[in-house]
């Protein structure tokens, strides 16, 4: 397929990030490295924000068949699974790893669940609230390094660090919960500046 452009539109769900999830277990496993970064933020009426970054050694890309192998697989299982979920992504070189950053925005709750968690988190609102609840699989913790929730304040969360408005858990490991509100979408900071 050759190089991909710096930045790409296309869909993201499921087995595509299962693709990119074995790389980088691969490369725990292989040569002791390899990152994936997550941070989702919840917005008003069931708007989502998810940014990832993926950084795999270089040396591991070239094992699972190159950049451009690696990158064919990753697009054609991501156009299958998700028609539905637009995101752009680059890549870029850090040292020695390939990483890839990934945006992906959407609508309902269950488009994320799916996107990010394969089905398999737990994500309701009830009475103004979130109720957040995942159980990490043995697989991606070993290369989860920090997975961010993000919303209008953190009521609630078993997270190593919280904040008013997110929670975040470093190499997390069982299960992760959290009970936020929604964030609004719009900036009122610039126009309360400008106003003063």
């Amino acid at each position: 397929m050759g190089k991909m452009k710096k930045s790409s539109r296309l869909v993201l769900l499921g087995r595509g990030w299962k693709v990119l999830l074995i790389v980088a277990i691969g490369s725990i496993l292989l040569v002791g490295c390899g990152t994936l970064e997550g941070e989702i933020t919840f917005y008003e009426g069931e708007r989502w924000r998810y940014l990832g970054r993926i950084a795999i050694p270089a040396e591991v890309v070239e094992m699972a068949g190159g950049e451009g192998a690696l990158e064919s697989e990753l697009q054609s299982s991501l156009r299958e699974e998700a028609p539905d979920v637009e995101v752009s992504w680059d890549k870029k070189y850090e040292g020695q790893n390939v990483v890839y950053h990934v945006t992906a925005e959407g609508e309902g709750w269950e488009k994320l669940n799916r996107f990010a968690f394969d089905g398999n988190a737990s994500i309701t609102r009830e009475d103004g609230k979130i109720y957040f609840t995942f159980s990490i699989p043995w697989e991606a913790g070993l290369v989860v390094s920090s997975l961010t929730l993000r919303g209008g304040k953190i009521i609630s969360s078993n997270a190593d660090k919280q904040t008013d408005g997110s929670a975040i858990w470093y190499r997390p490991t069982g299960t992760v919960e959290a009970v936020l509100t929604e964030k609004g979408r719009f900036n009122w900071l610039p126009i309360l500046l400008f106003l003063l």
